[in-house]
């Protein structure tokens, strides 16, 4: 059964880097331009990135470390290489989750398909997208090996490997903070096993290093914010708890069971939420193929549901950690009062892994075995659907090819213009209230661009040059 499970295995790898190398032509979305303008250059670079927030208000040091000293180094400004990374660190967290799934189950096929649940999730249309979601998929991998470290050295001094993994996660996206309340659910998820310590005090004792580890980096935040999220009524990341805010994230739970946007089913189904949380309705590209996966995938979200109902009332430890994990997981971005994006499931879809390996476990153990490749087929169909709609729609997509227009359209004006002479360029109005976002300041013009020591002023935010050589360029 071995080599079957490895050869399954690398099939679902491989199947990912079908599904997900369609953006190797697409350009350097903002978020991925943000770190070209931002490369630590110094040691002193480097301890200000660690010990203060970033000018966005977050705290994220090691994608910077990451970006500024491996891939820019290596990479280039090529875009090539900026697609792969994401691959790469996303294949890697496939077989995290399937050695995860493999120590917590007997079973192999619990394992393959939570690997195959975790690959293949539409979320994974973002965190595949360039660099733009660094701190998604570094983080989630140095989760994962927290994870797996811990399960499998936990008696043995493995701890402390797991311990500066954790810290390493942490450095790159703030939702690992969640980790040892995982981690507690584990030790009591080993407690259910023959010979497990079922004291309260025996399952918290191994955690409480890592719980300590969250308690600083939790005060840490509040000495460098003042707060646990962002106090500007205008940063998207601020917490907001009131009910127009909370509703949108229903959202989250449609999406985490691949269920596609834009099929106009959650309005039917949540008509009066839908309305009070004024959630506008998404047009798709493709709006036959997203009903007909709607249609494909609903039954089996359904079923899939059921089955962790009925796995609570059976008080089935396994159902209960993959559930908690999906859950602690979300929790950190349900109060964000921005928009509902869904790369933030990344982390979450973890946990509902797990409840889909033994949802398929189950069904292969019925005489209902038989619709198993048809719940795979509908799973990779709505995936499918989901990419087409989101190459068309999708904000990193659409604003990076606005970002290759934008440069194009200034390269040639440079051609006949002395803005390298002058070093200063006033932009004008754009016709596009997203420009100055698009463009982040002017690192779109200064990194790609044929004159590297500009200066970028944007008539629309009220700038105005002080250097009397300043050429006005309107970018429509």
């Amino acid at each position: 059964m071995g080599g079957i499970t490895n050869k399954v295995l690398v099939v679902i790898v491989f199947s990912t880097f079908g599904f997900f190398t369609w953006n190797f032509s697409e350009f350097f979305s903002p978020d991925a331009i943000y770190y070209f303008g931002r490369r630590l250059d110094s040691l002193s670079d480097l301890a200000s990135a660690f010990f203060s927030l970033d000018d966005r208000g977050q705290y994220r040091p090691l994608g910077l470390v990451l970006f500024s000293f491996v891939f820019h180094p290596l990479l280039g400004s090529g875009t090539a290489g900026y697609h792969l990374i994401p691959l790469l660190f996303h294949a890697a967290n496939i077989f995290l989750v399937y050695r995860i799934a493999r120590e917590l189950h007997a079973d192999s096929t619990v394992a393959l398909s939570a690997a195959f649940f975790f690959a293949l999730h539409r979320c994974n249309f973002f965190i595949t997208f360039g660099i733009t979601f660094l701190p998604d998929f570094a983080g989630c991998f140095f989760f994962l090996s927290a994870f797996l470290v811990y399960m499998k050295r936990r008696g043995a001094g493995g701890w402390i490997s797991a311990l500066v993994l954790f810290v390493l996660g942490l450095g790159n996206k703030e939702t690992v903070v969640v980790f040892p309340a995982v981690l507690l659910c584990y030790e009591w998820f080993r407690a259910g096993r023959p010979g497990g310590e079922r004291r309260w005090t025996a399952l918290l004792k191994p955690v409480l290093p890592f719980l300590a580890v969250s308690v600083l980096f939790t005060a840490f935040m509040f000495y460098l914010r003042g707060n646990l999220y962002p106090d500007d009524t205008n940063h998207p990341y601020r917490a907001s708890l009131a009910v127009g805010s909370l509703i949108p994230k229903v959202k989250y739970f449609w999406w985490a069971v691949n269920l596609p946007q834009g099929s106009g089913l959650a309005d039917l189904m949540l008509p009066g939420l839908v309305r009070s949380a004024s959630m506008p309705k998404i047009g798709v590209p493709y709006p036959l193929p997203t009903l007909a996966a709607t249609v494909f995938m609903l039954p089996i979200a359904l079923a899939l549901c059921a089955a962790v109902v009925s796995g609570l009332r059976r008080r089935d430890r396994f159902v209960i950690l993959g559930l908690a994990s999906f859950l602690l997981a979300l929790a950190p971005v349900l109060p964000l009062a921005g928009k509902v994006m869904q790369h933030n499931l990344y982390f979450s879809v973890f946990g509902l892994s797990l409840l889909f390996g033994v949802f398929v476990r189950r069904i292969l153990e019925t005489r209902w075995k038989f619709i198993v490749p048809s719940i795979v087929l509908a799973y990779m169909f709505s995936t499918g659907v989901g990419i087409a709609n989101n190459r068309h729609i999708s904000w990193p997509v659409t604003s990076a090819r606005t970002s290759k227009q934008l440069l194009e359209r200034f390269t040639d004006a440079a051609r006949s213009q002395r803005f390298c002479e002058s070093g200063h360029i006033l932009i004008a109005r754009t016709g596009n209230p997203d420009f100055v976002w698009y463009s982040d300041g002017g690192n779109l013009f200064r990194v790609f661009g044929p004159c590297p020591e500009i200066k970028v002023y944007f008539e629309d935010l009220g700038q105005t040059a002080r250097n009397p050589d300043v050429v006005r360029l309107e970018l429509e």
